[in-house]
């Protein structure tokens, strides 16, 4: 779903709501997904201020050495293959995931918890295009 908002000085920011398929289901259908929201992100002028929120059932981790320009320093745990995905669009769309970029308590960080292990971990994003990045005063 996505929504386009003016916003002064004749300018627009969009807002795309996501939901990814869990870490389980089948890669063609994960792939279909990231494709599918690949082609509505084309759609967002790169003049327009872009809000990509959703539950990716995706873990970034926290090497930003290696994706510095699409996550912070403060990532959460380790990287999953819907990690994998969702950072290789991300650097092509040239976006940024708001939440890790702040220094915070894992409480205010982590999405879901894990009912078996209790893990608490981060799968919910608030991305914006990298050239928006410091506009982000924080991310929780």
């Amino acid at each position: 779903m996505s929504l386009t908002v003016p916003l002064p000085s004749d300018s627009f920011i969009t807002v795309i709501s996501a939901y990814a398929s869990t870490l389980d289901a089948d890669s063609k259908v994960k792939r279909d997904f990231f494709q599918q929201l690949g082609k509505v992100i084309t759609r967002v002028p790169l003049r327009d201020k872009l809000m990509l929120l959703g539950d990716f059932n995706a873990r970034v981790r926290k090497d930003h050495k290696l994706w510095n320009s699409v996550i912070g320093k403060h990532g959460v745990g380790k990287c999953n293959s819907n990690g994998r995905l969702l950072l290789g669009l991300f650097s092509v769309f040239e976006l940024f995931i708001t939440n890790t970029q702040f220094q915070l308590p894992k409480r205010c960080k982590t999405t879901w918890k894990h009912p078996p292990s209790q893990h608490c971990i981060l799968v919910d994003y608030i991305i914006v295009h990298q050239k928006d990045e410091k506009d982000t005063h924080i991310t929780k």
